[in-house]
């Protein structure tokens, strides 16, 4: 399961993330705009990208623990909602293309090359709300959920975790690949997903 689940975010989630990303631009743009003064006086700060990928570890560690014995249950209804929550995304990034025109504050430095790497993947769009920000959301409040349960995580690790968001959240910010914006419509969408995932399973 652990395989499949890590294909079925690839698939369902990557591939589409990267087609909307490449040619949705192409057709049209939304002309949305919805920068604030505040997005320019944030500043760039370099090593902040590692904030900014370690999401990409978010991924295995979430399938690993949907996966285990006493997660299985839970584990594809949670997954369930964490693919609506991401098509509906996928739904704004459709009818809202906004360029993020904040890249021209990097200046050169240490990570330069990985910086351009990730732009050549990545060009500024699909801005709100940020998938970064979503996704990590729900990943850490589905597994704190799921820990929780079996009494095996620790009020230290949970606050642990709250600060490693946290540094995520600010590095969408700082490494000038969103606006202040697309973090907090990103932070609704997560907390929306997993509190209605909430809901209807204590319905069901």
């Amino acid at each position: 399961l652990f395989g499949a689940y890590l294909a079925c975010i690839g698939v369902l989630v990557g591939l589409p993330y990267l087609l909307i990303n490449n040619y949705i631009p192409r057709m049209w743009e939304s002309g949305l705009n919805v920068e604030i003064a505040l997005d320019s006086s944030i500043p760039f700060i370099p090593y902040s990208l590692i904030a900014y990928l370690s999401l990409y570890l978010y991924y295995p560690i979430f399938a690993y623990i949907l996966t285990k014995d006493d997660q299985r249950s839970q584990g594809l209804e949670i997954i369930k909602y964490f693919l609506m929550m991401t098509w509906f995304s996928f739904f704004f990034f459709v009818v809202f293309p906004t360029e993020i025109q904040l890249r021209h504050q990097l200046h050169a430095n240490q990570f330069v090359q990985f910086y351009q790497i990730m732009h050549f993947v990545d060009n500024p769009y699909n801005a709100w709300p940020s998938l970064h920000v979503s996704h990590s959301l729900f990943i850490i409040l589905a597994s704190v959920h799921l820990k929780s349960a079996t009494r095996e995580i620790s009020q230290q690790t949970k606050i642990m975790l709250i600060a490693l968001w946290l540094c995520l959240v600010i590095s969408t910010l700082t490494t000038k690949q969103h606006y202040v914006f697309d973090a907090v419509s990103g932070a609704l969408v997560g907390w929306g997903a997993w509190k209605l995932y909430q809901r209807n399973s204590k319905i069901g």
